[in-house]
């Protein structure tokens, strides 16, 4: 059986529980079951950082310090596939660009997103987000002793200097490296010319028509579904209360602050109030589970603790593991797989919105799967509203048909099956 050699960056440690890892964790499932599979991680962090030892079968870990392009590396490794976003990410960028140089193919998925709202960004959307440029530290970091002047900064000018010096390697147009990608970076907008030539799988049917209208080719645009919800989809989550006497609810942070779209003000405004109203009410029950990977538990404690310390505040794994004894979740705007995964196991959706981001129609929201809290004082009733809400299942299956494609358990082979196909194809 032919071992087929998968490369994946990553800003992380492959331990650590994100969506690239549970991707890759359904997918190479069933990837075996046809050949022998070898994921490279290839991992891009402000410094080397081996403090876990990560020893898996059948994977192994490259680290961006041992490199200075991304040509090297594919030369050194041999990968047979490249799992890459199709954007302006510099390190994404320079694998995509050196993979098209030495013909080997790449391939991404690209989840369900509200185009409506990603239409809406403006440059001041950003300039938010490099308005944390200069921090001393950057959201992986698992050491307080990490942090040093400008620790953020650096990390950004390391990456595109990978990108810049892959591009020299390729002896691509430095001008579009240099000057043409900030554009982009800036405002936002996504060019199929980053991509073009990328394999991508989408989350659902929607996504076609907004992706060729970013300019990718509708014959690498293939509808499959999101392997990270197939090994969902056979889990039997406990919807029953064994105890009456409260409702219990699951708060779920989004990472706006950490991608750049919030304040630091607003993150914690967000977290006391929903905290507070909650903490106040005998007949309800809260625990946190903050992104695994995005966010820093130091961060959330502290600010939870201040008003209740018998509140627990969870980072490890993700937040599936979470939902078998919820009955409610609280999210923010711009959420990310957690609404959909709470979707799934049939649990009742608030989302907390109390800047009124009018411009960010959820789409849970709007398909009225979900309930919005504009204002704190308004929180216990929508929660409440959301536990009676009308037509929810109809709605819910309504809203998997048309935004999760067939959640059936098998979008992974449906990717690797077209995936094989894309690699004999390849030989001829």
């Amino acid at each position: 059986m032919t071992e087929i050699r998968i490369l994946i960056p990553i800003h992380m440690m492959p331990n650590t529980t994100n969506i690239n890892t549970i991707f890759f964790q359904n997918l190479s499932h069933y990837m075996k079951t046809k050949s022998k599979i070898h994921l490279i991680w290839f991992v891009y962090m402000p410094e080397k950082d081996f403090t876990t030892n990560y020893q898996i079968n059948d994977e192994s870990v490259i680290d961006i310090h041992d490199y200075d392009n991304a040509y090297d590396v594919l030369k050194k490794e041999k990968p047979d596939l490249i799992y890459a976003s199709p954007d302006w990410g510099f390190i994404d960028y320079a694998f995509s660009s050196a993979a098209k140089y030495c013909k080997i193919p790449v391939f991404f998925l690209t989840p369900n997103i509200d185009t409506k709202f990603f239409k809406r960004k403006t440059i001041g959307n950003k300039l938010m987000g490099f308005r944390r440029f200069f921090e001393n530290s950057v959201p992986t970091d698992t050491n307080i002793n990490q942090k040093q002047f400008f620790r953020r900064g650096r990390f950004f000018i390391n990456k595109y200097l990978f990108l810049i010096k892959t591009q020299f390697k390729l002896k691509s147009d430095i001008f579009l490296t240099l000057f043409g990608i900030w554009k982009h970076v800036l405002i936002g907008v996504t060019d199929g010319r980053f991509g073009s030539d990328i394999i991508q799988f989408l989350e659902n049917e929607q996504m076609k028509q907004y992706m060729v209208e970013r300019g990718f080719k509708k014959s690498n645009l293939f509808v499959s579904g999101n392997p990270i919800y197939d090994s969902f989809f056979k889990l039997n989550l406990n919807n029953k209360s064994n105890q009456k006497n409260f409702t219990r609810i699951l708060f779920a942070p989004s990472t706006a602050y950490e991608h750049g779209l919030w304040t630091i003000q607003q993150r914690d405004f967000t977290i006391k109030q929903i905290v507070k109203q909650i903490s106040e009410k005998d007949n309800l029950k809260l625990i946190i589970k903050i992104h695994p990977s995005s966010s820093k538990l130091d961060d959330y404690s502290p600010i939870v603790n201040q008003i209740d310390n018998k509140i627990p505040v969870y980072q490890k794994g993700g937040i599936n593991e979470y939902l078998q004894d919820i009955d409610v979740i609280i999210t923010s705007p711009f959420s990310s797989s957690a609404e959909t995964y709470a979707l799934l196991a049939q649990k009742r959706i608030v989302i907390c919105d109390f800047f009124k981001q009018d411009d960010h129609m959820d789409q849970l929201i709007e398909h009225k799967v979900a309930v919005s809290c504009k204002d704190p004082s308004m929180l216990i009733d929508s929660i409440e509203n959301a536990l009676i809400l009308k037509s929810y299942e109809e709605n819910r299956e309504n809203f998997i048909k048309k935004f999760l494609y067939k959640w059936d358990g098998n979008s992974s082979k449906r990717i690797v099956d077209k995936l094989l196909d894309i690699l004999e194809k390849n030989k001829l």
